[in-house]
C-alpha cells in the first residue's frame, strides 16, 4: 500500500473516533488544495500537525480518484446480489464470494479503509458517526455502476451503494476474520511474501494479483507508482498495460 495512504489511515484510526463528525464536516478547498499539492510535489508533510479533518477529507479525495473504483464498477451487479440475499448468512457468503473477486491492490486498501470505519463507529460517544452516517459519507466514492445512470436513477444508485457500504463496515470482522489489517496499528505494512515486488531503480511498486478487474492487463499486475511522499504519484491505477500515466508527471506515460 502506498506509504502516504498507510500514514494517513495510521493517524486516523489514532484521532479519527475520538473526533466528532469525521468524514463529514468538510475541510476547506484552499487548505486541501495545498496538502494535496504539497503531497503531489513529493515535499517532506507533516501529517501529524494536520487537522483531523483535513486528513479525512484527503483520503477521501484519493478514494473518489480510483479508477473504476476501489470496489470495482464491473462488480456492481454482483455487490447488488449479494447485498439483497434473503438472511445475513447468504448475505456474508457472497460479501465474501464477490470481495476475493477484487483485485490485491483494492482488496488490501479496503481492508485497512473497513477497519478504520468500523473503528470509528464502535466510538459513536465521541465520534458522533454511525456506520449508516459514515456509509453515506464514503459509499458514493467507493463504488457506481460502469454506465453512469440517467439522473432519475441516481438517487437509488446512491442508496444502494450507501446501504452495502453500512453492511460492510458492520461485517468488517466476519469479512476479514483473524486477518492482519494493514494501517490499523501503524504506518508500515510488510505484505504477503511474493506479492509485493519493489523496483528502487524506477521508484514503482508492483502489486502482483491473480485477477484485475476493470480493463487491467491481462499479465495480472495492478501498478501502484511510489514516490513515499508524493500521494498522488501513488493512486492506484487499474488501467491497460501501455495506458499507464504518472500523475503530476506528463513526460511519463509508461512503466519499464
Amino acid at each position: 500500500m502506498p506509504q502516504p495512504i498507510q500514514d494517513l489511515l495510521a493517524l486516523l484510526h489514532q484521532r479519527g473516533p475520538s473526533t466528532e463528525g469525521i468524514f463529514r464536516l468538510a475541510a476547506g478547498e484552499r487548505d486541501l488544495g495545498a496538502l494535496r499539492e504539497a503531497l503531489d510535489s513529493g515535499q517532506e508533510v507533516p501529517l501529524q500537525s494536520q487537522p483531523v479533518h483535513l486528513l479525512a477529507a484527503t483520503l477521501k479525495d484519493f478514494l473518489r480518484k480510483i479508477p473504476s473504483k476501489l470496489l470495482e464498477a464491473e462488480l456492481y451487479q454482483q455487490w447488488m446480489g449479494a447485498l439483497h440475499k434473503s438472511s445475513r448468512q447468504a448475505r456474508l457468503a457472497a460479501l465474501k464470494e464477490v470481495t476475493n473477486k477484487l483485485p490485491q491492490a483494492n482488496l488490501i486498501l479496503l481492508k485497512s479503509l473497513l477497519s478504520l470505519l468500523h473503528n470509528i463507529s464502535s466510538n459513536t460517544d465521541s465520534s458522533r458517526m454511525t456506520a449508516r452516517s459514515l456509509a453515506i459519507c464514503v459509499g458514493p466514492n467507493l463504488l457506481s455502476p460502469v454506465e453512469e445512470p440517467p439522473l432519475e436513477m441516481l438517487m437509488e444508485v446512491t442508496s444502494r451503494v450507501t446501504e452495502l457500504v453500512e453492511l460492510l463496515i458492520e461485517m468488517q470482522g466476519e469479512l476479514f476474520a483473524e486477518e492482519q489489517v494493514p494501517g490499523s496499528d501503524g504506518p508500515s505494512v510488510e505484505e504477503e511474501p511474493g506479492t509485493t515486488e519493489v523496483c528502487e531503480s524506477t521508484n514503482t511498486m508492483t502489486t502482483k494479483a491473480s485477477s484485475l478487474k476493470g480493463g487491467t492487463a491481462a499479465t495480472g499486475t495492478t501498478r501502484l507508482i511510489c514516490q513515499p511522499t508524493a500521494l498522488q504519484k501513488c493512486r492506484v491505477r487499474l488501467m491497460p498495460e501501455g495506458h499507464h500515466t504518472w500523475c503530476g508527471d506528463p513526460k511519463r506515460s509508461e512503466l519499464s
